[in-house]
């Protein structure tokens, strides 16, 4: 099992903690891990998507991630606020053929609204093989996760997702 990837995430999530901000050791560790959380879904996604093209992707989330806080919103809006502390991660193939055969390049969301460099409350990592990870401050993924809140669920309520492209199982 490849576990450098992911130690060295957990490092620079420590590293970036500054001002009473600190991602927590627990947060750290559970990246480290994340093979053994529950997927989002059990089916590999391979519709393309803004900003990831075609492909297979595969995401994670930790036991935070799976329990977002439903509220009303004005009208027929309805809101799904993840709570602090969620962590998604994707790994993203460039076929189905390649998973479990290739190094995936990653992409991590940790909701840590409180930190300076969050953007709507979510920090954006990505990690490409044989690199180390890479905080994205500026608005590569915000730009395009904002549009994530225009959709509408299954049973044709508007719904905002909290800037995610997917809803999670219970």
């Amino acid at each position: 099992m490849r576990r450098e990837p992911f130690v060295a995430v957990a490092a620079v999530l420590s590293l970036i903690g500054c001002g009473g901000h600190d991602v927590t050791e627990e947060v750290a560790k559970s990246l480290r891990d994340y093979k053994g959380w529950r997927r989002v879904s059990t089916a590999v996604a391979t519709d393309p998507l803004p900003g990831h093209g075609a492909g297979a992707r595969i995401i994670y989330g930790n036991d935070t991630a799976f329990r977002p806080r439903m509220m009303k919103g004005r009208g027929s809006m309805e809101r799904m606020v993840m709570r602090d502390g969620a962590v998604l991660v994707k790994e993203s193939y460039a076929g189905g053929d390649r998973i479990g055969v290739a190094v995936p390049m990653i992409t991590i969301m940790v909701k840590m609204p409180g930190h300076p460099l969050a953007q709507e409350g979510w920090l954006y990592f990505v990690k490409r093989p044989g690199r180390d990870p890479v905080l994205i401050t500026g608005r590569l993924c915000i730009g395009c996760h904002e549009s994530a809140n225009e959709g509408r669920d299954g049973r044709g309520m508007r719904l905002f997702r909290d800037y995610l492209f997917l809803s999670l199982p219970k």
